[in-house]
């Protein structure tokens, strides 16, 4: 995702998902920023004024395995992936097993870049300008929210 600024545009929908925080809008909700490569691991909290410099680091792989145990999997949380959608074949494969075993609103993926993957559609897969429509019917929800 380093191309064509992919990594700022995550930014910016990072900074939406915690504006919405700070409006009220997911009040009830624990949220956790995952980021995701090689490995995962959950960002360490900000003061809100700067998003962790990792974020614009975008190297590496996406490997499933290591986000998958990071993030578990229970049909109370909602997980929203950032991602242009080129992933290796066994990724893809065992997010959608994974995906499966959820309700079909617990999953949003927001498609980054102009140059994001074009076979990367479906249900609960938005552009990054549907960014409002992706959540929408999660507000007022109790969940954990998951950007990943």
């Amino acid at each position: 995702m380093l191309e064509n600024a992919k990594c700022h545009i995550a930014r910016t929908l990072v900074y939406q998902v915690w504006q919405l925080k700070l409006l009220g809008y997911f009040s009830d909700c624990e949220m956790k920023l995952v980021l995701w490569a090689d490995d995962s691991r959950v960002a360490q909290e900000t003061t809100g004024e700067e998003v962790p410099v990792e974020l614009l680091d975008c190297k590496g792989s996406a490997r499933a395995e290591p986000l998958l145990e990071l993030i578990g999997m229970s049909d109370r949380d909602r997980y929203m992936f950032l991602t242009d959608g080129y992933w290796p074949e066994t990724t893809r494969k065992a997010l959608r097993i994974w995906r499966s075993q959820l309700s079909s609103t617990s999953v949003r993926a927001i498609r980054i870049g102009v140059d994001a993957n074009p076979e990367f559609v479906g249900p609960g897969v938005f552009e990054a300008e549907d960014f409002f429509e992706a959540v929408d019917s999660w507000w007022g929800n109790d969940f954990a929210l998951q950007v990943v």
